[in-house]
């Protein structure tokens, strides 16, 4: 007997996160939360095959702006496990689509995932990949030096607001992304309060230290000015005392010079049906 169902209390939510540290073969933390953070916005899916859970996900609601400019209801899926000895028997790709299902008859269409699978299991359930690049550089003096750098001013990210809003939009004019309004920019700030923002030649910057890198959240500017920022970022990574600088960029004769593309094999952004060309997903959108 097969049963979908969705975690209420915190008992059931633990049931959730018991199959998602099995599936990953780790021990789940006595002080594991399952209240008070991301997983706060999403729906706690578990399949039950014959009275025992065997596969589970998160499914996050997503408001998409699309290259038209009109804006839409969709969803992301993350989190989807299933317990070591039930893989391979559909058990997570018959839950996806289920979901996915329910989803569509509440009016929301468009689903967004990043896959740390191989592509080929989502493609199955009609998702394609969204274009996405991760650049990184240990050669941060190379980079600096290359051309004059952009000054970059760090704002109080809630400040200034609007003009971040504002800069947001017209970057992603044309492009599929997900919305950035006035709450989902305060719910960005209060997830991720460590990152700090700089406005530069007419766009922004979103920078974190993550170990001994500095990574470039969303870099907001015209692709004439990425040169520049991109040498003010690696002397502030010197500054810092860092050894390299990533992010999710998109290529450029200048990235494609200066620095390496790493894998996306853990993060690759897919999207349900077939994602306009072109699209624009950052780290942040990560869930």
């Amino acid at each position: 007997m097969r049963r979908l169902w969705c975690a209420e209390s915190d008992a059931q939510r633990h049931q959730l996160l018991d199959v998602s540290y099995a599936a990953r073969g780790r021990v789940k933390p006595a002080d594991a939360k399952v209240r008070g953070g991301r997983g706060d916005e999403a729906q706690w899916w578990l399949l039950d095959e014959d009275g025992r859970t065997v596969s589970c996900l998160l499914c996050y609601p997503q408001t998409f702006s699309m290259p038209d400019g009109t804006v839409l209801a969709g969803f992301g899926l993350g989190a989807v496990s299933t317990v070591p000895d039930a893989t391979r028997r559909g058990y997570a790709n018959w839950l996806c689509g289920e979901v996915g299902r329910i989803q569509a008859e509440a009016g929301r269409h468009i689903g967004l995932l990043y896959s740390a699978i191989p592509q080929a299991y989502y493609e199955r359930l009609g998702y394609r990949v969204a274009r996405a690049a991760d650049w990184c550089t240990s050669e941060l003096d190379a980079v600096a030096g290359a051309v004059p750098a952009a000054r970059l001013v760090q704002v109080d990210p809630m400040a200034r607001r609007a003009v971040l809003l504002e800069r947001y939009a017209a970057h992603h004019r044309g492009l599929l992304s997900l919305l950035r309004n006035p709450t989902l920019h305060d719910r960005t700030l209060r997830l991720n309060p460590d990152d700090t923002w700089h406005l530069c030649d007419g766009g922004y910057v979103r920078l974190e230290v993550d170990g001994s890198e500095l990574e470039i959240i969303e870099l907001i500017v015209d692709e004439t000015r990425v040169p520049g920022v991109l040498a003010a970022c690696a002397e502030q990574a010197c500054a810092l005392g860092l050894t390299a600088l990533r992010g999710w960029l998109e290529p450029s004769p200048f990235v494609e010079r200066h620095l390496e593309r790493r894998s996306r094999e853990r993060t690759l952004p897919m999207v349900l049906g077939t994602p306009p060309n072109p699209s624009r997903f950052w780290s942040s959108d990560y869930f």
